[in-house]
């Protein structure tokens, strides 16, 4: 157990009216593939979007999105640039590209000069002027930095190992704001700059100090990737269940539960037994509480190719009850192929009966808490805290009332992945059956209403399919794989985000 939460923030509440987007209705167009249909479903396979939403049907999903992967993909249009940026800055730092955590966001497509007639007012200096123009400039910065940085905590396990969220010994993320002075007429004013937004890290004393990274700090580092990849390497022709109880096992075996770190926390520093790095780096010495052994095992299942495409795992945190102590806790959410979730308890599996103990179970949702509490055998409880639950929602949180069951038959089909491109959407296929199947692509929304979709066919054992779906005013893609015959459902992906 013993789960850091604490986190520094400096926020400006900003305000932003945006316009609402637009996303046409037009019809599917490229079809493909073309299906006889029931006389009361029948339509122009060619042009009509009520063909590809009879095939949806027939799939078993609604018009929604349903569940997304990644902490991301549940933010704005607008939260997620910036969360690319940070994404890209923060894997940048733990590779080693930078080693200063304090990254100068410059908005330079931001006009430096206005007219009255551009913010629709006659004098720019007059109230209704100067809160115009502030507006304006609040355009740049208006994120929800929190849910930005909690997408970002969620998904980047490895990436921020280098990260003190504890504030303490300057911890946190600090974001401030500037804006440059200007001066002209009340018809036309220029600003001397571009507005500019500076985002500060603190660095764990294990990693750093400040917002300087020094890798020489931890000779491990440099084989955390490796390491990592090779135990994934090790499982990779195993099937989906095979891999994720390898991964629980393989970390059991790494480490142990480093109760001096969690029952002395004033004494230890936020670092090293927090991070998957003392998990990977080779060092038996180096143990972990709660938080390193649920990073280490998202870590290895995000390197990983599963045959399922709802094969998912997500870190949650909460209250634990039993076990390694009552207290703040984090472990893990794993999605099957059956699209229900299960909880993976890889800390207290270390410290009780095995790497299996806790592993994908089914729990007892507690009559007064259904949807955030839940009762395992041997008097264990977990309570999601709302974090997890404003992170995550209800849905993905539910755990199913039974332990998954291993399959005794190979995944015939699977989705491994789904991308947008230039040329459409390309498909990553694993057909075991070496059976023709359908597969159909649909494009959604931001309010999860299906726009368009294009079908095409999977027969090799293995496939990369490119379909030319127009993704214009889209939000999201899911692929499916149909039975050509039947059009009965094979095989979902997850939705995957446009761009």
């Amino acid at each position: 157990m013993n789960l850091e939460y604490k986190r520094i923030r400096a926020a400006l509440a900003c305000v932003l009216c945006a316009a609402a987007l637009a996303f046409p209705a037009r019809t599917a167009q490229n079809a493909a593939y073309a299906v006889e249909l029931p006389e009361a479903e029948a339509a122009d396979t060619d042009n009509s979007a009520l063909f590809y939403e009879y095939l949806l049907r027939r799939a078993g999903v609604s018009d929604g999105a349903e569940l997304l992967s990644d902490a991301r993909s549940r933010l704005s249009e607008k939260d997620k640039e910036l969360y690319d940026i940070l994404k890209e800055f923060v894997s940048e730092i733990a590779s080693g590209e930078q080693t200063e955590t304090v990254l100068v966001i410059s908005y330079d497509d931001f006009p430096l000069t206005w007219t009255a007639a551009e913010l629709g007012v006659s004098n720019i200096f007059s109230p209704q002027g100067q809160a115009a123009l502030s507006e304006k400039i609040d355009e740049c910065y208006n994120y929800d930095t929190n849910a930005v940085f909690d997408a970002l905590l969620a998904d980047c396990p490895y990436e921020l190992y280098w990260y003190n969220k504890s504030g303490e010994s300057d911890g946190g993320v600090g974001f401030s704001y500037v804006s440059s002075p200007y001066s002209g007429t009340s018809t036309r004013v220029t600003f001397e700059s571009v507005p500019t937004m500076t985002i500060s890290m603190g660095v764990s004393p294990d990693y750093g100090s400040g917002t300087t990274v020094n890798r020489a700090l931890h000779a491990g580092i440099d084989s955390i990737v490796s390491t990592a990849t090779a135990i994934v390497t090790q499982y990779a022709g195993r099937s989906d269940y095979e891999k994720l109880l390898g991964y629980s096992t393989e970390i059991c075996a790494l480490v142990d539960y480093d109760h001096a770190a969690a029952d002395s926390r004033t004494n230890t520093p936020y670092g090293d037994p927090w991070q998957l790095i003392s998990v990977f780096d080779g060092d038996p010495e180096t143990n972990v509480v709660c938080e390193g052994y649920s990073k280490a095992f998202k870590y290895l299942c995000d390197l990983s190719a599963f045959d399922s495409p709802d094969v998912g795992c997500y870190l949650v945190t909460g209250l634990l009850g039993g076990g390694t102590g009552a207290g703040d806790h984090m472990w893990n959410l794993v999605t099957m192929e059956n699209g229900r979730s299960y909880l993976a308890d890889v800390t207290n599996s270390d410290s009780n009966g095995g790497p299996d103990f806790l592993f994908l179970k089914g729990g007892t949702p507690d009559r007064t808490n259904p949807y955030l509490q839940y009762t395992f055998y041997n008097g264990f409880t977990f309570v999601y805290d709302n974090d997890s639950a404003g992170l995550w929602g209800i849905e993905l949180l539910t755990l199913d009332t039974a332990d998954y069951q291993p399959s005794e038959t190979a995944y015939e089909y699977g989705i491994r992945n789904v991308t947008t491109n230039a040329g459409g959407v390309t498909v990553e296929l694993a057909n075991r059956s070496g059976n023709e199947a359908m597969l159909i692509v649909a494009a959604y929304a931001e309010s999860g209403k299906f726009l368009r979709a294009v079908t095409g066919s999977s027969t090799d054992t293995s496939d990369s399919v490119t379909l030319p779906l127009d993704t214009t005013g889209a939000n999201t893609v899911k692929a499916f794989l149909l039975d050509s015959g039947t059009l009965m459902p094979l095989c979902p992906s997850r939705p995957r985000s446009v761009g």
